[in-house]
């Protein structure tokens, strides 16, 4: 059984525990699972037309509006969708989603988002975004879907 060690500074209490297991050539810890290649990740997937602004794939999804990431803490993914609630009906996700109801959360955000406008982000387990897209198309998040949760 492998065991990380940590310590305490004063330094470190600022900002929590500090890594004193091994690290990489540059001095920091090494960084592990799907969120160690970042944006550059296979398991990340900008689809058609990414936002401009905001969160994008690869990245830790952030706590705005404030409480998303306690909404998004479970295990599982989630399903971050954004813009006016009529716009997102059970019927336009449900076909999506088939076959992995257990897997994936569902929530609508309306303007409360990190993204301006009608977007749409997926958060894996990890709580990085695996895939993030602009519109209602939901036809890349699709393949994204049939690529790394086949039903």
């Amino acid at each position: 059984m492998h065991s990380m060690a940590v310590a305490r500074s004063q330094w470190s209490r600022r900002i929590g525990y500090h890594w004193l297991g091994p690290r990489s050539e540059s001095g920091h810890p090494p960084r592990r699972g799907p969120a160690a290649a970042g944006r550059r990740s296979p398991a990340t997937t900008a689809g058609p037309r990414p936002p401009r602004r905001g969160p994008r794939p690869g990245d830790r999804l952030p706590d705005l509006p404030h409480g998303l990431q306690a909404r998004t803490a479970g295990t599982g993914y989630h399903l971050l969708l954004t813009g006016p609630h009529h716009l997102w009906p059970d019927q336009r996700i449900a076909p999506v989603i088939r076959g992995r109801e257990h897997l994936i959360s569902v929530h609508r955000l309306g303007a409360e988002s990190p993204w301006p406008g009608v977007a749409q982000g997926l958060v894996r387990p990890d709580g990085y975004l695996g895939y993030v897209a602009h519109g209602l198309q939901l036809k890349g998040l699709r393949a994204y879907l049939n690529r790394w949760l086949p039903s």
